[in-house]
């Protein structure tokens, strides 16, 4: 009988635990700070990488629906998974532009509707942010249809208000200067030697092999990476590589233009040498 008491007091107090574990937290780290219900539930995350994120969390990374302020003053709304734009959202660029339907870790991908700065409406099929050719566009909103969605607010305190103004400084360049995208201060070849490079991989049977890859990607106004291409390869499975790698690339810092952000195509050359 004392066994059975025991049992049963612990499984009333089990749910007590559980909630206690996910009461209001705050954990703050060197780039990063999450407050809400920890390991699982509601909360907001302050990062100098995502801006702000309000919404459902696990383990401090999003998952599920929630709402972001990006440092470079793009916005999003919808789902997360693992930290990234998974699911159905809503992409609102800096620029005007507007992104709705399906994303992928990070990018629109899928079915979508594109509405462009000047009102010009694509839909269809996305890959990697860019529309393809499974789709049809319109000259407008109104022909095609669709009814331009407003974003969903969140009042911001005056801590955020200030977090996200000062991102926004740290982001741009001043309002007289112009300059390329860079990836953390540098430029392609930092991006290819400090992230790009560890990261390629390919099959042990290609040894001895020797390829020339160029290629090509875009840095959107938002600093996300879109628009991969080959453009010269004289090795399909090196030019894979590459790709693979390209498609899950981090958010650079966007080229800057008259003091507005723009998007700006990177090329870049690799000589792989397989030796092993």
């Amino acid at each position: 009988m004392k066994r059975r008491y025991v049992a049963g007091v612990l499984a009333m107090l089990l749910p007590v635990f559980t909630m206690y574990a996910q009461k209001d937290t705050s954990i703050t780290t060197g780039t990063w700070k999450y407050t809400g219900e920890y390991p699982a539930g509601k909360g907001v995350l302050q990062s100098a990488k995502d801006g702000i994120i309000f919404g459902k969390f696990v383990n401090c990374k999003a998952e599920g629906y929630g709402i972001q302020y990006l440092p470079g003053g793009s916005r999003y709304q919808g789902n997360f998974e693992n930290g990234q734009h998974s699911g159905n959202g809503r992409f609102y660029h800096v620029s005007g532009k507007i992104v709705l339907g399906d994303f992928k870790e990070g990018h629109a991908e899928g079915r979508d509707t594109l509405i462009a700065e000047n009102g010009t409406v694509f839909i269809g099929m996305v890959r990697h942010g860019q529309p393809t050719k499974s789709g049809t566009r319109y000259p407008s909103a109104s022909s095609a249809g669709v009814t331009v969605p407003a974003f969903r607010e969140v009042k911001l305190n005056k801590e955020q208000k200030k977090f996200l103004n000062e991102l926004k400084k740290n982001w741009s360049a001043s309002s007289d200067t112009d300059r390329p995208a860079r990836f953390q201060g540098g430029d392609v070849k930092k991006f290819y030697d400090e992230w790009m490079h560890d990261r390629l991989s390919w099959s042990k049977n290609m040894k001895g092999n020797e390829a020339l890859v160029e290629y090509s990607f875009v840095v959107n106004e938002d600093g996300t990476i879109s628009d991969v291409r080959i453009i010269s390869s004289n090795r399909k499975e090196f030019s894979d590589a590459v790709i693979k790698v390209l498609e899950k690339a981090p958010a650079w810092e966007p080229a800057v233009k008259n003091g507005t952000f723009v998007p700006q195509t990177i090329k870049h050359q690799i000589h792989f040498i397989q030796n092993w």
